[in-house]
């Protein structure tokens, strides 16, 4: 249950879309609450994150929809790729959440205000102080993009369950200039 606060600064978020990148490992799926992989609630309707919910459900949080949810269908002790894929305001503003590169369901998002708490997001936990929500696994190379990667994409960065470097593009992967943030998480580098 360990978690870390970022000083990353996701107020552009609402303007130009974004991505969120991570792989998973859950120790245990929550039977009550909420475990979240990452999020921040900077107030009102400014915020975001990925997670899990009791009963099995992937947790997706952005803008001011309070949350939804769709059946994960993951096991406890496996490796899994998730993606959180946000649009811009003027592209519509939907949610779309990836597992293993294949989209699990689009989500319309009504209204998301300028960020007005300045606070990162934490990683393992949710931002409402000291470690709220926490998940109980392991993170392996989460990365925020300011630009909505395209499906194609995602299904790059899942390539077949094996990680790929994130700071150059490869194959369908060509958006390695709009990677703002990329968290490697105990492979020596940053």
């Amino acid at each position: 249950n360990q978690y870390c606060t970022t000083t990353f600064d996701h107020d552009g978020f609402r303007d130009s879309g974004f991505t969120i990148a991570t792989w998973v490992n859950m120790d245990a799926f929550p039977t009550s609450g909420d475990h979240w992989v990452i999020g921040t609630y900077g107030g009102g309707s400014n915020r975001f994150g990925i997670g899990f919910y009791q009963g099995g459900k992937f947790k997706i949080w952005a803008g001011n929809m309070n949350w939804y949810s769709v059946d994960h269908g993951m096991s406890t002790g496996t490796w899994y790729h998730l993606a959180l894929v946000m649009e811009s305001w003027d592209d519509g503003h939907v949610a779309t959440i990836y597992k293993d590169g294949v989209s699990m369901g689009t989500y319309t998002v009504a209204i998301w205000t300028a960020n007005t708490v300045r606070e990162g997001p934490s990683i393992g936990a949710l931002n409402l102080g000291a470690g709220s929500y926490p998940m109980d696994g392991k993170i392996d190379e989460l990365a925020i993009w300011n630009k909505e990667l395209s499906s194609t994409e995602i299904t790059a960065l899942y390539n077949s369950g094996s990680p790929i470097v994130l700071d150059s593009n490869s194959g369908d992967y060509t958006s390695s200039s709009s990677l703002t943030a990329w968290w490697r998480m105990g492979d020596g580098t940053e």
